[in-house]
């Protein structure tokens, strides 16, 4: 996969070394939402709804996508 952004990348390596300290407490969601200032809610969840939240913690998956509302 290329890199689109440095920081994000790092981000993402620190979390990962984070569960790999602390495993099934980390869980680490990519989501298609863009990255500006906005702190609200949305911003913080990456546009999932409680239903959404719920099935990424009831997920055994480490790492997840969210694309287009969906879960991968």
């Amino acid at each position: 996969d290329a890199v689109l952004d440095l920081a994000q990348a790092a981000v993402w390596g620190l979390a990962r070394a984070a569960r790999a300290e602390n495993p099934g407490r980390v869980i680490l969601v990519d989501t298609d939402t863009g990255t500006g200032a906005d702190t609200g809610t949305e911003a913080a969840t990456g546009g999932l709804d409680q239903g959404g939240l719920a099935a990424v913690l009831q997920s055994a998956a480490p790492e997840l996508a969210l694309r287009d509302g969906r879960l991968y």
